[in-house]
Order: C-alpha cells, then sequence, then structure tokens
C-alpha cells in the first residue's frame, strides 16, 4: 500500500450524514431529551444566574449535541462564576483543542489536573496534544500516568499506540492497539488502526480488524473504505465494489471512493463508460483532484476521443505542474 494511502486513512475520520429509519427514530428521542433538559437548565440559570454549575452542565449538554458555539459561550461564563471546578477546566480545555487554540487548552488541561490529579481523562488529553506536537516521550508519559490511575483505561492505551506506531515501534503499537481493544471490545479507532498496521505489511489479519470495525459500524466511512482497498489491492474486486458502492451511498461526495470505483472499471474491467462517471462524480467532489483528471483522460484516449483526453491531461497540469503521468500523455498525442 502505498504512503499515501496509508494517511489517507489514518487521518480519515468521517461524521456520517446518513441513516436509517431505526436511527431516526432515536435521533428523535434524543431530541425530545435534549429539550427537555435544555429547558431545565435554563430553569436553573433563571432563577441563580451566577451559578457555574448549571453554565456548565448546560454548555455539557451542548457539547453532546455538537453545538459547540453555544457550549464555549456557556463554559466560558462558567468559569467567570467558578474558578475551582476541575470539569470545568476540562470542558474548557477540551473546546479549546477542538478548535485548535493549542495553548488555551494546554493550560486548561494543566488546570485541571492541578485541581484534580486523578483525572485522567484531562491527563490522557494533555498527552494527546504532546502527541501532536510531536513531543512523544512527553505524550507517553503522559498516558502511563494515565493508566497508573486505572490500568484498564483503554485510551491511554491507544495513545501509546500512536506514539510508538509514530516513532515506528510497529510491535509496541499492534500490542498496545490489541490491549486497548481488549479493554473495550467496542473501540472501532483501535481496531482501524490495527488494521491498517497489518494492511502495510501485507497481512492477512487485516481483514478480521476491519470486519470487527464494521461490525461496531457498519456504516463507518473510514473502515468501509480500508477494507474497500484491501479488497482491491488483493484481486477482489466485487466485494471493493460492493465497498465503495455502499461507501459512496452514504457520502455521494466521497472523491477516493469514486476514485478507486473509476480505476477498477478502467483497469481491470475495460468499462470507460463507467469509469468515466465516477472520475467525473471525483472531480465534482473536487474540482483540483488532478489524478482523476488525468485518469478520465485515459478513458476518453482508450475511446479515440483525443481532443478530450488532451484538453484533461493538460488540465491536470494546470493544477499540478510537474505531474509526470499528462505531461507523457501529451507528448504521446502529438
Amino acid at each position: 500500500m502505498s504512503k499515501r494511502k496509508i494517511l489517507y486513512l489514518c487521518i480519515c475520520i468521517i461524521t456520517i450524514a446518513a441513516c436509517n429509519p431505526s436511527e431516526q427514530k432515536e435521533n428523535n428521542s434524543e431530541d425530545v431529551d435534549f429539550e427537555t433538559r435544555l429547558k431545565q437548565l435554563n430553569e436553573e440559570i433563571e432563577k441563580n444566574p451566577q451559578s457555574g454549575l448549571a453554565y456548565y452542565n448546560r454548555s455539557k449538554l451542548y457539547f453532546d449535541h455538537q453545538k459547540l458555539s453555544e457550549s464555549v459561550l456557556d463554559i466560558r461564563r462558567a468559569m467567570q462564576y467558578d474558578s475551582t471546578n476541575a470539569d470545568i477546566h476540562y470542558l474548557y480545555a477540551d473546546l479549546s483543542f477542538m478548535s485548535n487554540r493549542l495553548r488555551e487548552a494546554k493550560e486548561g488541561f494543566e488546570k485541571c489536573i492541578a485541581l484534580n490529579p486523578t483525572h485522567r481523562d484531562a491527563i490522557v488529553k494533555l498527552g494527546e496534544m504532546y502527541y501532536y506536537l510531536r513531543e512523544y516521550q512527553r505524550a507517553l508519559d503522559l498516558a502511563n500516568d494515565a493508566l497508573k490511575l486505572d490500568v484498564h483505561f483503554e485510551r491511554a492505551y491507544f495513545l501509546k499506540g500512536m506514539v510508538y506506531k509514530e516513532t515506528g515501534d510497529t510491535v509496541r503499537a499492534i500490542s498496545s492497539f490489541q490491549t486497548a481493544v481488549e479493554q473495550n471490545t467496542q473501540y472501532l479507532n483501535a481496531f482501524m488502526q490495527l488494521a491498517l498496521i497489518h494492511m502495510a505489511k501485507k497481512n492477512i489479519v487485516a481483514l478480521d480488524y476491519l470486519n470487527s470495525a464494521l461490525r461496531i459500524n457498519p456504516r463507518s466511512e473510514e473502515a468501509l473504505y480500508a477494507r474497500g482497498l484491501y479488497f482491491q489491492e488483493n484481486g477482489e474486486l466485487d466485494k471493493a465494489i460492493s465497498d465503495y458502492t455502499n461507501l459512496v451511498l452514504i457520502d455521494p461526495g466521497h472523491r477516493s471512493a469514486h476514485f478507486n470505483l473509476g480505476y477498477i472499471h478502467y483497469n481491470y474491467l475495460g468499462l470507460n463508460d463507467e469509469a468515466i462517471k465516477h472520475y467525473e462524480k471525483a472531480l465534482q467532489a473536487d474540482s483540483t483532484y488532478a489524478e482523476a483528471m488525468y485518469n478520465m483522460g485515459l478513458c476518453y484516449e482508450a475511446r479515440g476521443e483525443i481532443n478530450t483526453a488532451k484538453s484533461l491531461y493538460s488540465k491536470a497540469l494546470i493544477i499540478k505542474p510537474g505531474y509526470e503521468l499528462p505531461a507523457n500523455g501529451l507528448q504521446r498525442l502529438k
């Protein structure tokens, strides 16, 4: 597997936009619960407008329902009225981390830990910050500090796995991710990391981990894409097409799934028209996708539509100057 594909899979965390009827029913129930709880908290704040705890609880409610701007406003109010509550500082730091305000996040997690040295989540979140900053030993130390508090804390094992993976120690990375899923058998991200490592090693056990991830969430776009890629690279084209097709039903704008469907239909099945449709959809999702532009040019060249092929090769070069393949295509068609 190419490094580029591995990188894509490592960073690909996708929000599922669609849901089936049973999920819709569950979401409707959650909406009712949200409105009921929000009304209660609004009444609490109206009675006691200087209650840091009430503002914290409303901020947490907004956070849990992905209403982040409202959550930020309330957590700032909570900090004004109560500066000694560790959980308030933790939520403020978490929101800051999500908004890439790293200095504020670091200070918030450190304040939380100072107020509550046993706050395992803050310790690991601070470790994750150091991981993103590539201060790997500090991240590892914090993961171990969290495990001293709770030896079963799966997130700490996951952080250790990420550190080991990033520093090239795949043996320890596998061990840490495996321990994470032993502590929490529903830990999808840990199963995905195990799958990615074994895919890079071309180890068949990768498929087991991908299947485990999809049992946890059959609509996981990350897992569907990875399993489709696994099938594609192992010659199981029907299964690859099935996974990519299911993926684009969930996310019609998934450019990589459309690209791979185009690639399979052109390179393996010789179905140029079908390949062009998928390359067009990949370009609709990302008009700067030079590789899709070039591959679509190959389809038109194979159909004998030379002028269209030349135009696509030229556009690919404009998007990506120095791109050798379309340059060769233009030279070939002179």
